[in-house]
């Protein structure tokens, strides 16, 4: 089963230029994390589910205290940290990153990781 959280905001330090390491910046983060749902699907109790509150509150309070200058760092950031759950087996993180290059909307990278 895949469990998608999606346009998940957060702040943290990213950039690679001076004027960009000044101050915390908003990114959003897109997740498709691959978990087995067997015993979660009898039991209907979230102890046997994959907890995504709780993966989405972990990411919001580490990435404040994080720094990366690329995007590709922080995505796979998210996903080490994603699966480090017992029940994920595979996670998709997407990270945006708004305001670059001149005349987009937004950066985005993406990182696949299973374990």
């Amino acid at each position: 089963m895949i469990i998608r959280i999606k346009n998940l905001k957060a702040e943290t330090l990213i950039g690679v230029y001076p004027a960009e390491r000044k101050a915390k910046q908003q990114v959003v983060l897109n997740l498709a994390i691959d978990y087995d749902p067997s015993v979660a699907l009898v039991s209907d109790k979230i102890e046997d589910a994959l907890d995504y509150d709780a993966i989405a509150k972990s990411i919001k309070d580490s990435l404040p205290k994080q720094k990366f200058q690329l995007i590709e760092s922080l995505a796979a950031h998210v996903a080490h940290m994603v699966l480090e759950q017992d029940r994920a087996r595979e996670v998709t993180v997407s990270v945006e990153k708004t305001g670059v290059p001149a005349g987009a909307d937004a950066v985005v990278a993406e990182y696949r990781l299973r374990k």
